[in-house]
């Protein structure tokens, strides 16, 4: 490199040297260039399984908030046969069906997520 640019400010031939720079060049560029290549292929593989497993837990919470609906709607039923006794438990209903609202609210934005980096 330093004889290729003492050539320049010389204004001497500086081909040769250029072109020996450019030889010793290429080869470290491609080693970087495979380099970059494999980190990006292992960071879209972590990428991917850490999607697939968000996916499966995303799965497992909307099963559960499923499954919290059914028993906020019995106990809304249970509540209202009870009459003036269950008004109580009428309330805990409530806040269990205001809760399994929330968590499908916060399984659509996670799916979301995963949709997105899909796409990306």
């Amino acid at each position: 490199m330093r004889t290729t640019l003492h050539s320049i400010e010389r204004g001497g031939s500086f081909t040769d040297s250029l072109n020996k720079l450019v030889s010793r060049t290429d080869p470290v560029l491609e080693a970087l260039n495979t380099a970059t290549t494999t980190f990006d292929n292992i960071t879209k593989g972590k990428t991917s399984l850490l999607m697939k497993e968000l996916t499966g837990i995303v799965s497992d919470i909307q099963t559960v908030a499923r499954e919290a609906k059914v028993v906020s709607f019995n106990a809304q039923v249970m509540a209202a046969r009870a009459g003036q006794h269950g008004r109580e438990f009428a309330v805990v209903a409530n806040v269990l069906s205001g809760i399994t609202a929330d968590i499908d609210g916060m399984s659509r934005k996670a799916i979301d997520l995963v949709a997105r980096n899909k796409t990306n």
